[in-house]
């Protein structure tokens, strides 16, 4: 070798030895990566369960097999040893695969997207007997309600085992309450995920990934036959790997709620009309606030951001406290849709043409109370809440009490941006020790077509949930929002938030918090 090229070739090694932040290991970065070689196994599997959408209510988290014992050799016969029962299945080689990689991936604001799933014909659910097995869910809520009792009963039927609750007493404390619990000795079988534990669900090790166990039959089918979301498993993906499995409708996706005949009296654009026209956007939402506001001195708009909705807010702005690129994570403050998002927030809460009301009201009933009474115009809330919302209207004058004065839209996206927002995003993960992680596969399977309570209620009229559906179908959502929690703590998102909605440079706010922002990644990455 001459020295030219050996000097070339150690030049190259010191530019890639130096990886700053969180370097993922493994997995493919970059959406256009071809997938490895997968063996697929012949046949057609199907979930069998059937169930009717409910109104809204807490999470009740279901899990299903997650096909350990699926054949993926050279060929010829695999026996597959399942509780209760022995199979042999013929298998073949195939070199066509499909690329299972988030619409998200090397995006501002976003973390996941490098999970490949093995391509597959056959559900891993499919013919799993449990012989009665017990199994324990771990999640937030103390208590069973009867719908929840249902998606128990289902899991039993469908896969003859058994789900037992342990309920961990909110979740304010999910974590810290879990490991707690983990570090005494239990174990889940099934755990419930939302937003605020990623990615500390899976640093601290509490669970363990089922990107072996499933495979691109297991993805969303539709509301009878259920399946995961691939937006939803990319985008709680971690080093590479899936580990989340929740259905397109487990996810409460972001909604603008507002008066008809507010709107109507006062001559305002429809933002259904402006939805269906494709010019429904935060910027049009500020232009339809302002010209309100300023013909009604004495009324608001809208209620105040808090950080969790504004998480949502990042999201259909395609940006984020956090971002990755090139396989590192990091802190994002430097971007130009997160600026921009932020300019938006206070434009909206501060100044002469502000349209929200004051930053305190920032629970769910608080909110509904000022839509009902109509000091507020419009409230942002999950598309969930159409019931309870309309319970309200039956009996508010400033609707003169018809339902049909309720408006629901999808909540806007950010100028060009591609994203929708999510106010929360749901699903179930494996947990480690599990004596079998198909039990984890098979309940958010059922839970899937079971549990569709954030999308849209019983009562929401056909043409709102049309939209829900088919913006949760299209996939063009990113999670988890506005959130990213690791020993250091959460990322400081309420407060970026209070602070530019109280006035405060955007430039100025951002600079604050970029050291505490990385300190929060380095702790998850380390």
């Amino acid at each position: 070798m001459n020295f030219k090229k050996a000097l070339a070739i150690l030049l190259v090694l010191c530019m890639i030895i130096p990886m700053a932040a969180c370097k993922e290991d493994n997995g493919p970065t970059d959406a256009t990566t071809t997938t490895k070689q997968a063996e697929v196994t012949d046949g057609e599997g199907e979930p069998t369960g059937e169930g009717e959408p409910t109104g809204e209510g807490e999470p009740t988290g279901e899990g299903e097999p997650t096909g350990e014992g699926e054949p993926t050799g050279e060929g010829g016969a695999s026996t597959t040893t399942i509780p209760g029962k022995t199979t042999t299945t013929k298998t073949k080689r195939t070199t066509t695969t499909r690329n299972v990689v988030g619409p998200n991936s090397n995006i501002s604001g976003y973390v996941g997207g490098d999970v490949t799933l093995k391509k597959g014909t056959v559900r891993a659910d499919k013919n799993v007997d449990f012989g009665g097995k017990k199994f324990t869910l771990a999640q937030g809520g103390t208590t069973v309600s009867d719908f929840t009792q249902e998606g128990f009963d289902a899991f039993k039927k469908k896969y003859n085992g058994t789900i037992t609750l342990d309920g961990l007493g909110g979740y304010g404390n999910y974590t810290k309450t879990l490991a707690a619990r983990i570090a005494g000795g239990a174990v889940y079988d099934v755990i419930f995920m939302y937003s605020p534990a990623y990615p500390e669900i899976f640093t601290n090790d509490f669970a363990v990934p089922v990107t072996e166990h499933i495979t691109t039959a297991d993805l969303w089918t539709n509301e009878k036959e259920g399946g995961f979301s691939e937006a939803v498993m990319q985008d709680y993906s971690w080093k590479g790997e899936a580990y989340a499995m929740g259905g397109n409708y487990l996810q409460a996706l972001y909604a603008v709620f507002y008066n008809k005949k507010i709107f109507k009296d006062n001559r305002l654009e429809d933002p259904e009309e402006l939805f269906a026209q494709g010019k429904w956007t935060w910027e049009k939402y500020l232009e339809i606030g302002q010209e309100y506001v300023k013909a009604n001195p004495n009324k608001f708009f809208m209620h105040a951001l808090a950080g969790y909705t504004a998480g949502g807010f990042f999201e259909s702005y395609n940006t984020g406290l956090v971002t990755k690129k090139d396989g590192v994570i990091k802190e994002n403050t430097a971007d130009k849709q997160l600026v921009k998002a932020l300019e938006m927030l206070q434009k909206m809460h501060f100044g002469a043409g502000r349209i929200a009301d004051t930053i305190n009201k920032t629970d769910d009933n608080s909110l509904k109370a000022a839509f009902a009474s109509g000091n507020i115009a419009t409230v942002l809330l999950s598309t969930g809440k159409y019931g309870e919302l309309a319970e309200l209207v039956k009996s508010s004058s400033v609707f003169d009490k018809k339902i049909d004065n309720l408006g629901m839209v999808v909540a806007p996206r950010g100028g060009n941006s591609p994203n929708y927002g999510l106010i929360d995003s749901q699903s179930f993960v494996a947990g480690k020790g599990t004596s079998d992680v198909r039990a984890a596969i098979c309940y958010a399977m059922v839970e899937s077509w079971h549990n569709t309570r954030n999308a849209y209620s019983d009562v929401t009229p056909a043409k709102h949930r049309q939209a829900i559906c088919k913006v949760l179908n299209a996939g063009k959502l990113k999670a988890p929002p506005g959130t990213f929690t690791s020993s250091m703590g959460a990322l400081p998102t309420a407060a970026v938030v209070q602070d530019v909605c109280n006035g405060k440079g955007v430039s100025s706010v951002l600079t604050t918090y970029k050291k505490q922002i990385q300190r929060v990644v380095e702790a998850a990455c380390k």
